[in-house]
């Protein structure tokens, strides 16, 4: 009998214990699911508070549509409210307290942020290639420029091969291992392929694409009519048209010395960071103000203002939802054009 109450006790206390067990994993097992649940809910309001920015910053960019001009100094590119001097993109929170903002700013170099970013101030690398704003010449000879800024060694060689890739009408003649796109980029990181295609000799052809790549991509665009909006380019940007406008003037018999690029380049810079450009006729006021100029820059920047704009229509917008405390966020980054207000591209990380 005795045995028989030790062999109960005995099995009573291996299903208690298998009970505890299974009790204790479906615990862990729940926490788990709660947590996902948890971390599922915010994850989702980190990219609702991103598209939230999104649309907050359309809203400014509808805004400023009826304005002629841009430049850094407009609120799409501060961020800031010129009448409180207060941010109007950055740790926004939807409700006061809820631990829930976004933020809309673009990497503008190393160290320095702008709001939004025109895709206006960069190179057209389908435009300069198929002519329909430049003129054939004059485009081929930005991108010989741009590939020798980006320390290509035979950037003629270069510009030949994106021609080829890219122009319908080019002649890539009939060598039955080149094969071409014959079509506009979709995207600058189209130029990788080629660039690797280009350097397929080297040791190590997508390393040098790479670096290549890495010192024009933010430089180049495939977004807009093709005209550089001069108030807001870099001065990088600046020196590669400068200088293909002095190439093409070279060419064309227009001028036979040289000018220096750098004095045109510190000029426009001097004068935009005062008062933007808000027309031809502004720049042209400006630059009759200037009394210094010798006939071959004058010559260099009247063919300059053939390839130039003084108001952007496509921005690049990356806005940054996140949870406060959570170390939870979501980017999305989209470009958005004012030619017929719509999002052409979308990228959520």
């Amino acid at each position: 009998m005795q045995n028989k109450k030790g062999s109960i006790l005995l099995i009573s206390s291996w299903v208690l214990l298998i009970l505890v067990v299974l009790a204790i994993g479906l615990g862990h097992r729940s926490s788990i699911a709660l947590r996902l649940c948890a971390y599922q809910r915010d994850n989702l309001k980190a990219s609702y508070l991103a598209k939230a920015g999104i649309n907050q910053a359309i809203l400014q960019l509808k805004e400023d549509a009826s304005f002629p001009y841009n430049s850094l100094k407009s609120i799409w590119s501060t961020g800031v409210d010129p009448l409180t001097s207060k941010p109007l993109f950055e740790n926004v929170q939807i409700r006061d307290g809820s631990g829930e903002k976004f933020t809309v700013r673009y990497p503008y170099d190393d160290i320095n942020y702008l709001c939004m970013l025109d895709e206006e101030r960069k190179i057209n690398i389908n435009k300069v290639v198929t002519g329909l704003i430049f003129q054939p010449l004059l485009g081929q000879l930005i991108l010989t420029r741009l590939f020798d800024f980006a320390g290509a060694a035979n950037p003629d060689d270069l510009k030949n091969l994106v021609v080829k890739w890219i122009d319908p009408a080019a002649d890539i003649g009939d060598d039955p291992d080149q094969i071409f796109k014959n079509s506009n980029l979709q995207t600058t990181e189209e130029l990788l392929p080629i660039l690797e295609f280009f350097y397929k000799e080297e040791g190590n052809p997508a390393l040098k694409a790479k670096q290549i790549y890495g010192k024009i991509k933010d430089l180049i665009t495939v977004y807009g009519d093709g005209k550089i909006n001069i108030n807001t380019a870099k001065e990088e940007t600046l020196g590669i048209l400068i200088n293909a406008c002095i190439d093409e003037c070279v060419k064309n018999g227009v001028i036979t010395v040289r000018p220096d690029p750098q004095n045109l380049i510190n000029l426009i810079s001097i004068i935009r960071k005062d008062a933007p450009f808000e027309n031809l006729g502004a720049l042209s006021n400006a630059l009759a103000s200037t009394s210094n100029l010798s006939s071959e820059e004058k010559n260099v920047l009247n063919k300059l203002t053939e390839i130039i704009t003084f108001k952007s229509n496509n921005f690049r917008i990356n806005s940054t939802g996140e949870i406060i405390g959570k170390s939870i966020s979501k980017t999305i980054t989209c470009i958005f054009s004012r030619t017929g207000n719509k999002i052409i591209y979308w990228h959520e990380n």
